[in-house]
């Protein structure tokens, strides 16, 4: 059951907690829009590139293309995605 949303998800979720980040990432974007854990998978991404994000920060001091790629999916994802919108902009200012 490859194209399975709770495989997916769940798949995904095992990558987010042994650190594969990119991997979770990736896998979390293949859920279908029209899953219930599409709103939830999404929350996932954010917060692993807001982790990257967050981490890149506190080594070099200053916004590079972790935080590049966390911003500009939530301005993408929150305006093709309008439920969910504003949970990614909460992110995104928690963040700040």
């Amino acid at each position: 059951m490859p194209n399975s949303d709770k495989v997916i998800y769940y798949l995904a979720s095992l990558y987010q907690q042994t650190g594969e980040m990119l991997k979770a990432v990736n896998t979390f974007s293949r859920l279908s829009q029209d899953s219930p854990l599409f709103h939830d998978g999404h929350v996932q991404i954010v917060k692993i590139l807001e982790s990257l994000a967050q981490h890149e920060f506190e080594s070099d001091r200053k916004f590079g293309k972790s935080f590049e790629r966390f911003k500009d999916f939530i301005e993408e994802s929150g305006e093709k995605y309008s439920s969910l919108h504003l949970d990614l902009n909460m992110m995104m200012a928690s963040f700040y």
